[in-house]
């Protein structure tokens, strides 16, 4: 009778110890779940915020190329209109004509074809520099 008692006793014990421990590992688990899904939370909020801060940075450099390519374009309409030289004018209005066509390349441009369009926006900007920095300088 003794050793059943002592059996019983041991039981119960280790049954306390497993519920316990049960109890404790759900809290962990529950807690750790929380954890998760506040850090799976901040990973999305971060991850939101460095695509719009992406968006903005392409934004930005689209509209600062838009920016540069239309000044250029209004700076060589009006060195058309003050010169009387027709081949001058000529060859400024081909330029023109050039920039146009990467100014709208610029402005229809995705974010996945940005870097390409955006190298070959300002390849031809400073094409453009410096073919008319001859043509100026030849006069």
């Amino acid at each position: 009778m003794k050793v059943k008692n002592f059996l019983k006793s041991k039981l119960l014990t280790l049954f306390t110890m497993g519920v316990f421990a049960f109890t404790f590992t759900q809290c962990d688990t529950k807690t750790t779940r929380e954890d998760v899904a506040d850090e799976t939370e901040d990973v999305a909020d971060e991850t939101k915020d460095a695509a719009n801060t992406a968006a903005d940075y392409f934004s930005d450099e689209k509209d600062q190329l838009t920016t540069k390519i239309e000044n250029k374009i209004d700076e060589l309409e009006n060195k058309m209109e003050a010169t009387d030289d027709e081949a001058i004018d000529n060859k400024i209005e081909e330029k023109v004509d050039e920039l146009k066509t990467e100014l709208d390349k610029v402005k229809n441009a995705s974010e996945d074809e940005w870097e390409d369009i955006k190298t070959s926006a300002n390849k031809a900007f400073d094409d453009v520099e410096d073919e008319l920095s001859e043509l100026m300088s030849s006069r």
